[in-house]
């Protein structure tokens, strides 16, 4: 079911897929989602190029009291890939620990969650190898079950051909498309990943999906036929009601006419 991200309620342990190509609703939406942490006592880190990072805050000062006072205590920080740079290549090894490193530092500060956000467009600028860029977010997916994490990794349409966003969809349990947010029935799961026959395993894990869709249907058609039917006798009850009603005050205009009449 989708709802709006104005109303998503983000949770500890989630990973949202963000594919968008309105630069406006990317904006309006990533301000929402680190202003929200940030009040609710989550360290929030971006993870993309400085240029990015820098526009972030500058859009953030402008919408969030108290912005810098969030900065210097380390509440929010950009994490810029050109910092993890070797030979002008994307080391994602180094990346991992230090998001790591930050999810550490997180809980021995004291702060409920670490809301990441990372920018894969940007990531694949520097780092060419897109089974790696994969890796690299499976990885993050699969450390969701025993961490403080909330993963936001977010997609351009106009930067990321298609044939690459399919495969980043797989690892997505939650897509936001826009604005709108979905659970994936698309999505691969680690044990699926991991599975010694993964195409069987992913067989599987499709018609599970299929027979958990069909059977939210007919739990929802069966409410609503409900939910009809209760309408349908309440509509009934208080048509009788009215009729009854009426019947009495024909019956005492009946009775008054009489009395005058003698």
């Amino acid at each position: 079911m989708a709802m709006e991200n104005s109303s998503y309620n983000w949770q500890v342990g989630e990973h949202v897929g963000w594919f968008y190509e309105n630069e406006q609703d990317h904006a309006r939406i990533l301000n929402a989602f680190i202003t929200n942490g940030l009040q609710q006592n989550q360290r929030c880190i971006y993870l993309g190029n400085s240029e990015n990072g820098s526009e972030l805050l500058t859009a953030l000062k402008d919408s969030l009291p108290g912005l810098q006072e969030y900065s210097l205590r380390g509440q929010i920080t950009v994490l810029a890939q050109q910092s993890l740079l070797n030979q002008g290549k994307l080391q994602l090894e180094a990346v991992l620990q230090a998001i790591h490193k930050q999810e550490t530092l997180t809980y021995l500060d004291g702060y409920a969650a670490l809301r990441l956000v990372v920018d894969i467009g940007a990531l694949l600028q520097t780092t060419p190898n897109l089974d790696a860029l994969l890796d690299f977010v499976s990885h993050l997916d699969e450390t969701l079950p025993t961490s403080r994490l909330i993963l936001l990794f977010q997609y351009s349409r106009k930067q990321i051909p298609a044939s690459a966003m399919l495969r980043f969809m797989a690892l997505s349990p939650i897509v936001m498309d826009g604005t709108q947010v979905y659970q994936n029935l698309f999505y691969q799961p680690p044990r699926v990943r991991s599975a010694a026959d993964p195409a069987q395993a992913q067989l599987d894990n499709w018609m599970n999906s299929l027979r958990m869709a069909e059977s939210t249907r007919l739990a929802l058609s069966q409410s609503r036929a409900e939910l009809q039917n209760r309408v349908q006798e309440r509509t009934r009850a208080l048509r009788n009601t009215n009729q009854h009603l009426i019947e009495q005050i024909n019956r005492r205009i009946h009775t008054e006419q009489e009395l005058l009449a003698s």
